[in-house]
């Protein structure tokens, strides 16, 4: 009976075991493979480990972007742009950019704002907000928590390394700085930026001109970084002077170039020796011929080289100036 039951028995199926390494031989030698194996396992697992830790290192340090509403972000006191910086070709390309991609692929920084809940200014990356914020997308962004001082060196050093803010607005971005005591010196503010202190001083230099000279061009940002010493010259020598031409040019019905008008501010210095009412004034032709309007209280005298003049243009000059005279 015993015989017939283990017959009919139905047999029992044994789980099946996780075999993490081969199959075990009994005796010395299989405890060796064994131990070798669980040698080689461990290699591979200390090999892992090392490749994870290295790649974590390379983002330690990473603060993670995220998407925010643009409306929750505004300009810092140091706030660089001007509102001409948000419009014309280049910014229309850059929103253009910006809606084909869905958002800004690189991000803004932004800082919280000191005692309001959800509410952050711009360290940098003011065209990209602004365009977010005109197309009603989302703007991708780091947000870091900083004081002054760092905001002002993150934003020189992001508008520096893209080469793409004017000397008009670098100008103010440094005159604010120094104006708000962030920096006690120009030469400080340079030494701390890292940038050349003769740059911060024709910067600061241009942001201080009248208003009634900056509006004499087209744009303060067409005023070039070496337009700046000419003209802070011929203001400091002759003021009154360098204003009232600037007046002049702004009720013109037909304005002149940008570089016309430097060349008449500029050429508005008191020529040595003379008196106030004597005044000189460069003119610079598109070949480089420089010629010299002097201006005394009873005549007006030019002074063009003979190598500017054909004898030809010298005809037109007479035919000119019979004209002019009625």
């Amino acid at each position: 009976m015993q015989a017939i039951h283990q017959q009919n028995a139905t047999p029992v199926e044994r789980p099946a075991r996780d075999k993490p390494f081969a199959a075990t031989k009994t005796g010395p030698g299989g405890l060796s493979a064994a131990m070798m194996e669980v040698d080689e396992r461990v290699i591979q697992l200390t090999s892992r480990a090392e490749e994870a830790e290295k790649a974590l290192g390379n983002w330690q340090g990473a603060v993670p972007a995220r998407k925010m509403d643009p409306k929750t972000i505004g300009h810092s006191s140091y706030a660089n742009r001007l509102n001409e910086s948000f419009s014309g070709a280049e910014f229309d390309a850059l929103k253009k950019e910006i809606q084909e991609a869905g958002g800004n692929v690189q991000p803004i920084k932004v800082r919280p704002v000191s005692g309001k809940a959800e509410q952050f200014e711009v360290v940098f990356g003011h065209r990209r907000h602004r365009a977010c914020l005109e197309l009603g997308v989302d703007v991708l962004a780091v947000i870091e928590v900083m004081d002054d001082r760092r905001l002002f060196t993150e934003m020189d050093r992001e508008n520096r390394l893209r080469a793409d803010l004017k000397p008009y607005e670098q100008g103010l971005m440094y005159k604010r700085a120094l104006d708000s005591g962030l920096y006690p010196s120009q030469r400080k503010l340079a030494e701390d930026l890292g940038v050349d202190q003769g740059n911060v001083s024709k910067a600061v230099a241009l942001a201080s001109l009248p208003t009634e000279v900056l509006c004499a061009f087209s744009s303060p940002l067409a005023i070039q970084y070496r337009w700046v010493s000419p003209l802070k010259a011929a203001y400091d020598k002759n003021g009154e002077e360098v204003v009232e031409a600037a007046k002049e040019v702004v009720s013109r019905e037909r304005r002149p170039s940008d570089e016309s008008v430097f060349v008449i501010l500029s050429g508005k210095v008191s020529a040595p020796g003379k008196g106030k009412d004597e005044s000189t004034q460069n003119i610079v032709g598109k070949n480089g011929v420089t010629a010299t309007l002097r201006s005394t209280q009873s005549a007006h005298i030019f002074e063009i080289p003979k190598s500017g003049l054909t004898p030809g243009k010298v005809d037109q000059i007479r035919e000119l100036i019979a004209q002019l005279l009625g």
